[in-house]
């Protein structure tokens, strides 16, 4: 069953379907805690995507940010940070707008994905890099004119390393702290 996104009372966002639920503050609205870690997350998305912008766009590329990519796992206000992260961090792209919007819209999907699959252990951690490889790289490999295969390998190995490499130490980092904290 595909998630359904309700847009209520002035822009408040609220999923209802099978497998998303977001816990909304009782007048209907997301509470405040919510908002704040979504921003956060865009931020440091954006932030590591800019400050490292010549490892992360062409062919090959290494993102650390996507290391981030494990947060919806813990919390379903990392799905829009990250999308929004990332629509602000591929500001900086040499693609324009393609990249700015495709790229961005790809990682609402592995992050909604992500979060699909929280309760499965490290089956969850793939769809950023499996969505990235293959659609990324479609844009990526004809702008660049390397061919689409060469430019897929490049981008799962390096989304593997971001996810693999920064992203699963930082997902048992996060494991071991007390439930209170992640709340």
């Amino acid at each position: 069953m595909a998630p359904i996104v309700c847009l209520c009372h002035f822009n408040a966002i609220r999923f209802n379907s099978r497998w998303f639920s977001i816990t909304v503050h009782s007048k209907g609205w997301p509470s405040l805690r919510f908002w704040v870690r979504g921003a956060i997350i865009a931020a440091l998305y954006a932030v590591l995507t800019v400050a490292l912008a010549p490892f992360g766009f062409g062919p090959f590329q290494v993102r650390a940010s996507e290391a981030l990519t494990v947060l919806p796992i813990f919390w379903p206000e990392a799905i829009f940070g990250l999308w929004f992260g990332c629509l602000i961090g591929n500001l900086a792209s040499p693609f324009g707008i393609i990249d700015i919007l495709g790229g961005s819209t790809v990682t609402l999907i592995a992050a909604l994905a992500t979060y699909a699959l929280r309760r499965r252990g490290l089956v969850a951690l793939l769809p950023p890099v499996v969505l990235n490889a293959t659609l990324v790289s479609m844009w990526v490999s004809a702008l660049t004119r390397t061919p689409y295969l060469w430019t897929a390998g490049g981008i799962a190995i390096g989304e593997a390393v971001s996810v693999g490499i920064l992203g699963v130490p930082l997902l048992f980092a996060l494991r071991r702290l007390p439930e209170q904290v992640l709340r």
